[in-house]
């Protein structure tokens, strides 16, 4: 039976704790700061045992965003899944590896976590940083091109168009963050829907508010019969 205990860090700071099952199959993590926030995990940890009759699994998040990648390949559009797909790992790692390391497993991930990347996205503070292994392989394929510039298929081109892939913009409108936002609710309403998780912490995330375009002023008939008369 799950259920939630007052624990204190040995620096004197107090949290609850949730715990659930006996043995090697015990689950516990903490559920938050306060009695009423761990209430509230509590009761989304129980409709998941009710639904699944197990406890959530404990993916990482790398994990929870390949299974996604599987499942979005079998039932969107491409063009779907590179947009989505492109979306979490911008978060994953642009953000989380970066302003939030010790965050590890899908279900650590909290509201603060996605208002954070809110504040940073629009700030323009998330960029694509590259990694040891990709200037590695940039230089490599920038050697292989100029010693042989042309290739005899386009499936020996292919792996060159690497080169030539997006990097994730800084800037971004309040559209595009709005828009990240509606993938990584996607995302994580799915990953509860396979009892990877059992809470969405982008359910109460307030969106950026964007102004109603004013629609195009048309003219009247007697503005438009004085407009030819004159």
């Amino acid at each position: 039976m799950a259920s939630i205990h007052r624990r204190k860090t040995r620096a004197g700071r107090t949290f609850w704790e949730l715990t659930h099952g006996r043995g090697d199959a015990r689950v516990r993590f903490v559920a938050g700061k306060t009695r009423e926030e761990a209430e509230g995990v509590l009761a989304h940890f129980k409709q998941q045992l009710r639904q699944h009759g197990a406890a959530p699994q404990d993916l990482s998040v790398a994990q929870a965003i390949d299974a996604y990648r599987d499942y979005l390949k079998l039932n969107r559009r491409e063009a779907t899944v590179t947009r989505y797909v492109r979306v979490l790992e911008t978060f994953a790692t642009c953000f989380l590896q970066k302003f939030h390391p010790s965050i590890g497993r899908l279900r650590d991930i909290k509201p603060q976590h996605v208002e954070d990347y809110k504040r940073r996205r629009s700030g323009g503070e998330i960029v694509e940083e590259k990694t040891a292994e990709d200037l590695e392989r940039e230089a490599r394929l920038r050697s292989e091109l100029a010693r042989s510039p042309t290739r005899p298929t386009m499936e020996a081109n292919a792996k060159y168009g690497w080169l030539g892939r997006r990097s994730v913009h800084s800037q971004v409108s309040t559209r595009t963050v709005n828009y990240e936002l509606r993938c990584l609710f996607t995302f994580f309403r799915w990953c509860i829907k396979q009892n990877h998780l059992f809470a969405n912490p982008v359910a109460n995330i307030e969106k950026f508010r964007i102004p109603k375009r004013s629609l195009p002023r048309f003219m009247t008939s007697d503005e438009l019969r004085k407009f030819f008369a004159a």
